[in-house]
């Protein structure tokens, strides 16, 4: 009798463990189901609520990105119509155009007068074809070969730092300061004169420079310290 009543206790000791053994399986489960539908709730608050940030930003920057647009449109209408009755302006943008070509026109003329003075070297040839053919080598190839270095310096220019500073010295902000103050020297040219005796579009285009490299100094340092926050 005793040893049925100790196997029935033993055989329920057994049952209760396996029973608390499920129910802590169950708990498990469901935790981790519980913790489950959290991380999504989560994930997706945290999605939308970047989404929706993302959305006004973009909001914010294409309605910024339109007034800016907007504004140096007009301005540059307003300074094309103004330039009727800017003379100031005018006579100093002819001024520069005459400068920059003759500027052009003596270096033109001075590689042809080094092509000039080399051929002197051909009279010491003995041999008059030998001679002619020497002139007409030295005579053409100068001025190639200077054309040439010209070109492949410009070229080389334009591969180094020609997509980085469109990428990084552009933007809409010194676009539009640009034409701020080409209108400012377009309407109100005779009174920047009165202060300084410099070209006026030599004055615009050193401004244009200034904005370009502090933008693309800005662009570099914006780029470092965000590479530097992550």
């Amino acid at each position: 009798m005793k040893e049925k009543q100790a196997e029935d206790t033993i055989a329920n000791y057994y049952k209760l463990i396996a029973n608390t053994k499920k129910e802590q399986d169950e708990l498990a489960y469901k935790h981790q189901n519980f913790q489950a539908i959290v991380e999504k709730i989560a994930h997706d608050y945290s999605r939308k609520d970047r989404q929706k940030n993302r959305t006004q930003y973009l909001i914010q920057k294409g309605m910024l990105a339109g007034y800016v647009t907007g504004l140096s449109l007009l301005l540059l209408l307003l300074s094309a119509l103004s330039i009727i009755r800017q003379k100031t302006f005018l006579s100093d943008l002819s001024l520069f155009v005459k400068t920059l070509w003759n500027g052009i026109t003596t270096i033109i003329a001075t590689i042809n007068n080094l092509s000039l003075q080399a051929t002197t070297l051909t009279n010491q040839i003995q041999n008059p074809t030998i001679a002619t053919v020497a002139w007409w080598g030295i005579r053409i190839g100068i001025p190639l070969v200077a054309v040439a270095i010209i070109i492949t310096a410009l070229v080389l220019l334009t591969k180094r730092y020609g997509s980085v500073m469109i990428e990084k010295g552009f933007n809409q902000w010194n676009v539009s300061l640009s034409i701020v103050i080409l209108a400012v020297f377009i309407f109100f040219g005779d009174y920047v004169k009165k202060l300084t005796d410099l070209n006026l579009v030599g004055i615009w285009l050193i401004a244009d420079v200034v904005l370009i490299v502090g933008a693309w100094y800005i662009r570099g340092e914006y780029d470092k310290n965000k590479l530097l926050n992550l």
